[in-house]
């Protein structure tokens, strides 16, 4: 294994390991109190092996790739591209079936790393951005600072970023969990253009949908 991939899934089973390791106990005791609660406790730790399992298998960049470009942070649907006069702001959502790992958009170096408290609702106007619970840092990408915004709503209440402030990132590696619906905000530049549209799929640090 390559260097370059082992610290990739080192990183990963950091982010990932601790809900396994709570959903394989959980099923250890349902299995001794009832047969019948373990099968559907395994069934459901099949499950969320799907939803943090590392997707794609680190399968070549889809798209132009440049010094700058940015990729997209999770698997999942382009839900919105807002343009305003200092940022655009693209909003990503995860399927039921999606891997929840969220991937460094950029490579650069973490300014900063916040937690918000907030509301856990379901997006439903331009003040849910304000009011929702999110775990989100500013990346410097040298030049510029982007934001990654993990979004709390009314299935998604488990965020987590494994940044720390200072900490350089390469683009494309697991960085965040966000079980159990993926809401994702990045906020950029204004004079990056998008490279892709709302509806596209795209695939968690692998997809350009931006570039300088």
């Amino acid at each position: 294994m390559s260097p370059v991939i082992s610290k990739m899934t080192a990183r990963y089973q950091q982010i990932g390991w601790p809900i396994s390791a709570l959903a394989g106990l959980l099923v250890i005791g349902l299995t001794w109190l009832s047969l019948p609660l373990g099968v559907i406790g395994f069934i459901g730790f099949l499950y969320l092996q799907l939803l943090v399992q590392q997707q794609g298998d680190f399968l070549p960049f889809v798209g132009t790739l440049d010094a700058e470009a940015i990729v997209a942070p999770i698997e999942g649907i382009v839900s919105s591209i807002e343009h305003k006069s200092d940022a655009i702001i693209i909003t990503f959502t995860g399927q039921a079936t999606s891997s929840q790992i969220c991937y460094s958009p950029v490579n650069g170096v973490v300014e900063d790393v916040l937690w918000i408290d907030g509301e856990f609702t379901e997006p439903h106007d331009n003040l849910w951005a304000v009011h929702a619970a999110r775990h989100e840092c500013v990346i410097d990408m040298g030049r510029d600072p982007i934001i990654l915004c993990l979004m709390g709503t009314k299935w998604t209440r488990y965020l987590t970023l494994s940044y720390t402030q200072g900490q350089s990132i390469n683009r494309g590696e697991p960085c965040g969990l966000s079980l159990l619906r993926s809401t994702v905000r990045l906020i950029i530049p204004t004079h990056y253009d998008i490279a892709v549209l709302e509806g596209q799929r795209v695939l968690g640090g692998q997809t350009v949908i931006a570039n300088r």
